[in-house]
């Protein structure tokens, strides 16, 4: 409703102040006219998006754009309509030309994230940069640099990126969250537990950042703390499977097996397609040497990836403690074929 009222004011009133003001008015120039009839357009374009009619939105966007092809906003929009239904290239394409015709923050950071999306981290990172020379207040283009740094493995960058976005916006539960993950795989506990620390104050319901929490109580050994965050990331949120699967993780490392069971149970039954959390089921039956059910587990991780190196060499072990040899060793050598080295082609 507000585009459809937004349009219909901003055309009435070019009507309205011809009215209003008598002979002295300058009539709007025909670029003023199109950009007014361009907006309608893109309004009508959001409206369809809203019902997910995704061919009369294109269209709408189509219409806005031969209507004003100097705008570099309507490029910008249909760009990141393309985007969200997949189509990387034909968005670069548009964000292209929004950024010919003006360039601007909005346009480079939604390139940087289409380039992202593409593997190509470099063009996403130089996007990101231009894209904070232009707005150097806006927190997001410093997150999404700081998420393609991480994967770039740029560990440092990404971190300072992530600090000057707290900088801007303290409040954001998900640069903090961020930030923590990326000091939790630098081995940075501390600081890793005071961003889950600040998420969790700033969202006492935020299931992901007591996960993450848990995760950190582990590695330092404080087994107690790990579960009771686990165990309220359960509670808040009992339809993630991750949840269910770190908790899992620690009852096996407590050598408690049923319980690790239990949550491998309920991982299995949100994702049924997890083959390492079939395999971490079948470890726990096999420690309690219930070898035939660790083997069916085993079975079926390797059935979904039947590269999973560890499923062979796991069934061989229970293949082993049942005396069955001769399965046992097929599954070791088929481990080790995988784990091999490609032979080198004569002449390369």
């Amino acid at each position: 409703m507000s585009r459809r009222t937004f349009a219909i004011v901003l055309h009435a009133g070019l009507s309205l102040s011809a009215c209003a003001t008598g002979g002295g008015l300058t009539e709007p120039t025909p670029q003023q006219i199109g950009s007014s009839v361009a907006a309608i357009y893109n309004g009508r374009a959001k409206f369809h998006l809203g019902r997910n009619n995704l061919d009369q939105a294109l269209e709408n966007y189509d219409e806005a754009i031969r209507i004003d092809p100097k705008s570099a906003a309507a490029f910008e929009k249909r760009g990141t309509f393309h985007r969200n239904n997949g189509d990387i290239q034909q968005a670069i394409a548009d964000y292209n030309q929004s950024i010919r015709i003006q360039p601007n923050a909005s346009a480079f950071y939604r390139r940087g994230a289409a380039y992202a999306a593409l593997s190509e981290f470099d063009r996403a990172i130089a996007d990101f940069t231009a894209a904070i020379r232009l707005d150097s207040k806006d927190p997001e283009i410093y997150g999404a640099r700081a998420l393609t740094y991480r994967t770039m493995e740029q560990l440092d960058r990404a971190i300072a990126d992530l600090s000057k976005a707290i900088e801007l916006n303290s409040a954001s539960i998900t640069y903090h969250l961020n930030r923590g993950v990326i000091y939790f795989e630098q081995n940075n506990l501390d600081k890793a537990l005071a961003d889950y620390d600040a998420a969790i104050r700033l969202k006492p319901d935020f299931a992901l950042a007591f996960s993450n929490r848990g995760n950190v109580f582990e590695r330092q050994g404080d087994i107690a703390r790990a579960i009771t965050d686990y165990d309220r990331a359960i509670a808040l949120d009992p339809k993630t499977a991750m949840h269910y699967y770190n908790r899992a993780v620690v009852q096996f490392g407590q050598a408690h097996f049923q319980q690790a069971i239990a949550d491998y149970d309920r991982v299995l039954a949100l994702e049924p397609s997890d083959f390492i959390s079939l395999h971490n089921r079948g470890l726990s039956y096999f420690r309690l040497q219930d070898y035939d059910r660790a083997i069916a587990d085993f079975d079926e991780a390797i059935r979904i990836n039947p590269k999973f190196v560890r499923g062979y060499t796991a069934r061989g072990n229970a293949y082993q403690a049942k005396g069955d040899t001769e399965r046992a060793l097929a599954d070791f050598q088929e481990a080790a074929r995988l784990m091999a080295p490609p032979a080198k082609v004569a002449g390369r």
